[in-house]
């Protein structure tokens, strides 16, 4: 049986899909951030892009005819979005289009989550909007996915898109001041020319910049022993930035980093000095997986979809996942990394920790014995819904604040505990402490943490979660 979706584009100002298909029994299951996991699915197929929720139809149904509306929430996974298609079917003779310019595209049939014999064809891009076309598309993207949607005046908006395009602006411009009016410090437009940059980029490894030298490719974690106050081992670990989507890659980086902790814990560590300086973002769930047995099992943070549904992310051993621990994102099959879960934490941030970077520091906001030193986050800690336009730009429009694991929301820069002051540094600037002159937030952090350590041994009760008369916030500070 063949079925063709004759659908409307996820760019129409509805943000909806509609797909018709064949009866099928089936129980779908999809929480997904990067990927899809299923409970129970006969005789159905669909495919997904990386970064897509999409709310699924109720069992049981005949006929299907559903309207799928599409919520890419892609900052913390540092993938971009595309157009999806849900179908059921009844032979595996099945024929749909997606965009011109997909993302990474997987099929799943039942729940095993195999492919089989599936192909995607190239198909012509579409033909160019008008200038007018792209900032109406633009503007009605943004009123759809900013979570500030509802205290911004979108007709004055419009309005005024109107006049500048009467002026002469370009649409370049007219959709870059779009994008300042929703003042939320996250959300970005990229041209047609600069996203086919970022895609190039990516492919490679790397983040290229509108301005200045791109960044340079991903770098391994780095670790190796600090002594603090008294003798004590200080396990430190540097955690850089990871722009990959490819598994070779993401299984090296928390591999390397899993590896590292038990180097460390082998040689006599008696707490972490987690560094996340320079962490600029880009994938983290292989960062939280291979930090999961320092974060300990559980949930970690959050974010609101425009719909108002949460999305919850947490660890276990050796995997990240999204909203249970069933449903994992990223997972290491093999996991050397020692469980530390109540060792003490000093973590260290600068202004150049951002976005997914600021994801891990939400993560460690709750956990017990955890103190941050350094500057303000780079105020990128929110999640962004990424809408690619007919013509190849990108939105990455601010579609909620994180949320730690006690609810408390984070949209901006996060503060550390112990702060700084220090001048913000630039792609430019040598990493502290690589250029010989002393590093004084590290310095700072391995006094706390070995007169820490010191005293847990003098009272060795002291700072273990869940101790009595005490929150996990006082514990934390401890």
């Amino acid at each position: 049986m063949r079925h063709s979706d004759g659908v409307r584009t996820a760019n129409d100002p509805s943000g909806c899909i509609g797909i018709g298909g064949s009866f099928s029994l089936a129980i779908y299951r999809i929480d997904i951030l990067g990927l899809f996991a299923t409970r129970s699915c006969l005789y159905s197929i669909f495919c997904y892009s990386w970064a897509i929720r999409i709310p699924m139809p109720a069992p049981m149904s005949s006929n299907l005819v559903v309207a799928l509306q599409i919520v890419t929430l892609a900052a913390l996974s540092g993938c971009n979005g595309a157009e999806v298609r849900f179908l059921d079917f009844e032979a595996p003779d099945v024929e749909f289009s997606v965009s011109s310019d997909p993302r990474p595209i997987a099929f799943g049939i039942s729940d095993e989550e195999v492919t089989q014999g599936a192909s995607v064809a190239s198909t012509p891009p579409p033909a160019a909007n008008s200038s007018a076309d792209l900032i109406r598309e633009a503007i009605n993207a943004c009123e759809a996915n900013s979570y500030r949607r509802g205290s911004i005046d979108w007709t004055a908006i419009r309005a005024r898109a109107d006049t500048m395009v009467a002026e002469g602006k370009s649409s370049d411009e007219v959709i870059r001041w779009v994008v300042a009016q929703l003042d939320d410090g996250h959300s970005s437009y990229l041209n047609a020319a600069e996203a086919a940059k970022v895609r190039d980029a990516g492919a490679q490894g790397q983040t290229p910049a509108s301005s200045g030298p791109a960044m340079p490719p991903s770098i391994d974690p780095v670790g190796r022993l600090v002594e603090g106050p008294g003798g004590t081992k200080l396990g430190y670990l540097r955690v850089p930035y990871l722009i990959a989507m490819e598994r070779e890659r993401m299984t090296s980086y928390a591999s390397r980093l899993a590896a590292l902790q038990r180097e460390l814990v082998d040689a006599g560590a008696q707490g972490w000095i987690i560094d996340l300086r320079r962490n600029v973002g880009g994938n983290q769930w292989p960062m939280l997986a291979a930090l999961s047995n320092i974060l300990g099992d559980g949930a970690h943070g959050s974010i609101v979809a425009p719909d108002g549904s949460r999305m919850t992310w947490g660890t276990s051993a050796g995997a990240a996942w999204i909203n249970e621990p069933t449903s994992k994102v990223f997972a290491l099959d093999a996991f050397a990394a020692p469980e530390t879960s109540r060792l003490p934490v000093a973590l260290l941030i600068d202004q150049r920790t951002a976005s997914s970077g600021e994801s891990l520091v939400v993560s460690f906001r709750n956990r017990a014995n955890t103190r941050s030193f350094g500057d303000p986050t780079a105020g990128k800690s929110s999640a962004n819904a990424t809408v690619t336009l007919q013509d190849g730009s990108i939105l990455n429009i601010t579609a909620s604040a994180l949320y730690d694991s006690a609810g408390r929301a984070f949209g901006g820069p996060i503060a550390p505990d112990v702060a700084f002051n220090l001048p913000a540094p630039t792609r430019e600037t040598a990493f502290p402490g690589s250029d010989g002159a002393p590093d004084k937030v590290l310095d700072a952090a391995a006094a706390w943490l070995g007169g820490k350590i010191e005293t847990d041994a003098e009272t060795p009760d002291s700072g273990k979660p869940g101790t009595e008369g005490q929150s996990q916030a006082d514990i934390r500070r401890n």
